[in-house]
């Protein structure tokens, strides 16, 4: 057997173990809204709570792996609640971008916490901007549609798949019996709803203009998307106290992290937050939606120019804008591209290449 020969039966061997690891990476699985039979129910905690309905907008910046600048998000994506499954060795290329070094000052293998308090202790440990853009990179652990890899998935935002004109934000998806919408009551007159512990309201929608009905809003404050399923089993808004009933966690004791000198108490996988943007406290202040209900007639919204970031972990724990990370980024983003940047298949490129891209991706996963 000639060296040719032995060459091309070592390449071919490597191919197939490269083919072997790339198919052992999980599926990007289809989105699955949950079914809820008996409402209040708990949102999963690390999974789907609801799905999108509509395809997101084009990207102007490119994030980790899953997002490419120029490129856009099919329907059918996955809603998650607001908590991530925690950072470790394992993703210390994804936390090498943010600007943390060493990289173990992002290691947090218990998770349950969520993005937005995620933002903010990692900004400060690291002493970094998150999220922030350089040039066409979005740089965080979200992307600016507030999504990230593994199952490609949306925790918060949502900025890209809302259509911000006219009165009621239009429906981004469904989240087990009920509509998911913008964060907006009314656009127009720039009103955000008040939201119960779940993160729904009842009042009119572009689905059912003639009739009040339950459904969720995105919202700047964690929990992001669904603190739960609702409504109550009453029909009405979910309490606060109704909604940790659901959750073992709501009812452990609190933990206590120090960061930028200052200690905070947090509830893990607890996605019950009262008016202060508390999930831990032993007499939980009660959201404003639920004595607004109770009023004659009922108020379901407020003025957007009264919101303020709620979270006792500073405005850094609540959702920002993309306007709000361009303006705040350090170094300017260049001018996104109108169309996605050409690509290769996997296929054409050198095998150096491709093996970093496939050692890449068994670490993206969080």
């Amino acid at each position: 057997m000639d060296h040719a020969m032995r060459m091309t039966r070592v390449l071919l061997g490597m191919v197939a173990v490269l083919t072997n690891l790339v198919n052992a990476q999980p599926p990007n699985a289809a989105c699955t809204n949950p079914t809820v039979s008996t409402p209040p129910a708990a949102a999963n905690l690390r999974g789907d709570v609801g799905c999108t309905t509509v395809a997101g907008g084009t990207l102007a910046y490119s994030h980790e792996q899953s997002e490419t600048a120029g490129g856009t998000i099919a329907t059918n994506a996955h809603i998650y609640g607001p908590f991530d499954a925690g950072f470790g060795s394992q993703q210390d290329g994804i936390i090498a971008t943010w600007g943390c070094s060493p990289t173990s000052l992002a290691y947090d293998s218990a998770g349950g916490l969520d993005l937005g308090y995620e933002h903010a202790k990692l900004a400060s440990v690291c002493g970094v901007t998150l999220p922030r853009i350089s040039g066409t990179t979005w740089i965080g652990l979200l992307g600016q549609c507030g999504g990230h890899t593994g199952n490609y998935h949306f925790h918060m935002g949502f900025e890209c798949f809302e259509t911000n004109s006219g009165t009621h934000s239009s429906k981004l998806g469904v989240a087990g019996n009920w509509n998911v919408y913008g964060k907006y009551e009314d656009y127009t007159a720039q009103q955000y709803p008040y939201l119960d512990a779940c993160g729904g309201h009842f009042g009119f929608t572009p689905e059912s203009p003639s009739a009040s009905v339950y459904h969720y809003h995105v919202q700047m404050q964690a929990p992001f998307t669904l603190g739960c399923h609702g409504p109550n089993s009453a029909g009405g808004l979910v309490t606060i106290a109704q909604c940790m009933a659901l959750y073992p966690e709501c009812n452990t004791n609190p933990t206590t992290e120090t960061w930028g000198s200052t200690t905070y108490t947090y509830r893990r996988d607890c996605p019950c937050f009262d008016a202060n943007g508390q999930n831990y406290a032993a007499t939980p202040v009660e959201l404003p939606a639920i004595a607004h209900a109770a009023a004659s007639p009922p108020v379901t919204s407020y003025n957007v120019s009264s919101w303020s970031c709620p979270s006792p972990y500073g405005v850094n724990a609540c959702t920002k804008t993309i306007a709000q990370v361009i303006a705040a980024s350090t170094t300017p983003p260049s001018t996104p591209p109108s169309t996605p940047p050409s690509t290769s298949s996997a296929t054409s490129q050198p095998f150096g290449v491709l093996f970093v891209a496939v050692v890449a991706a068994t670490s993206m996963a969080y």
